[in-house]
């Protein structure tokens, strides 16, 4: 290929202009790309060697997502992905596939109210067997939450205090 080629993976008007975009290649020959879409929706497409056109797929029903907020992703294994995103109330979600999986799966992370609607949020897999998340907290705090293989639940904890506290302590 000499010269790079574009694609509308999306109608006009499918996608927040304040809400973000994630991309994500599990395998050598895939790519996957995530959005918050108009109406407070997740969205994602992909594309896998051999394919002609981008399949979309639907993560969240309307009013699941913030309109303006972030939205990350990670692959720890080829067999997997895990999307994550601010919730419209604050919550943080995630959807997961697994390899043999007929659809996505949705848990929430984090309580209403626990995010801030418009900060961000990032994910990483630092080894196969564990998934780390971090989001700015509704009170400016940076909250964790993290997943290793064998653990039942995601556990989480703040990781920073909210500035005014901090500024007190010092």
């Amino acid at each position: 290929m000499t010269e790079w080629r574009r694609f509308q993976l999306a109608p006009p008007n499918w996608a927040s202009q304040q809400g973000g975009i994630t991309a994500v290649s599990r395998i050598p020959n895939s790519m996957e790309i995530f959005w918050i879409g108009r109406g407070r929706i997740c969205m994602g497409c992909f594309l896998y060697e051999g394919m002609n056109e981008w399949d979309l797929v639907q993560l969240a029903p309307p009013g699941m997502a913030s309109q303006q907020g972030s939205i990350t992703s990670v692959s720890r294994i080829p067999n997997s992905m895990e999307i994550f995103w601010i919730g419209g109330d604050g919550s943080v979600w995630d959807a997961f596939w697994y390899e043999g999986m007929t659809k996505w799966n949705r848990v929430q992370l984090a309580p209403p109210a626990m995010a801030s609607q418009q900060g961000s949020i990032t994910a990483v897999s630092r080894i196969p067997k564990s998934m780390e998340i971090f989001w700015i907290g509704g009170d400016g705090s940076v909250w964790d939450a993290f997943w290793y293989e064998g653990m039942s639940e995601w556990n989480r904890f703040q990781l920073a205090p909210p500035i005014g506290l901090l500024s007190k302590a010092a």
